[in-house]
C-alpha cells in the first residue's frame, strides 16, 4: 500500500537524494584507490571525515536523534522509512 508523505518528509528525501549524488557516491568511485594511500586500512579516511562535517552542516547528520525536545526534521513515524 502507498502512501503520502509530508511535505517536510519529501523535502528531506529530495535534499538527502542530492546530497547523495552530489558527495557520496562519487567518493565511492574512489574508494579504493583513498584506501590504498591509508598507512592502515582501519583509519578514518579524511574524505569521509570531510563529508560527515559537510553532512552536519546541512542538517543531514544523526537525522533521527531528537534535538531540543522536537523533531528537527519534522519527519515522524513511517515517514522515516522513506527517508531511511
Amino acid at each position: 500500500m502507498a502512501y503520502i508523505i509530508s511535505k517536510d518528509a519529501e523535502s528531506l528525501l529530495h535534499r538527502i537524494k542530492h546530497f547523495m549524488q552530489s558527495h557520496v557516491y562519487p567518493l565511492e568511485l574512489q574508494w579504493e584507490s583513498l584506501l590504498e594511500q591509508q598507512q592502515s586500512r582501519w583509519d578514518p579516511l579524511p574524505a569521509v571525515e570531510s563529508l560527515k562535517q559537510l553532512a552536519r552542516s546541512e542538517g543531514l547528520w544523526n537525522l533521527f536523534m531528537p534535538g531540543a525536545g522536537y523533531r528537527r526534521t519534522g519527519v515522524q513515524g513511517k515517514e522515516n522509512t522513506r527517508v531511511a
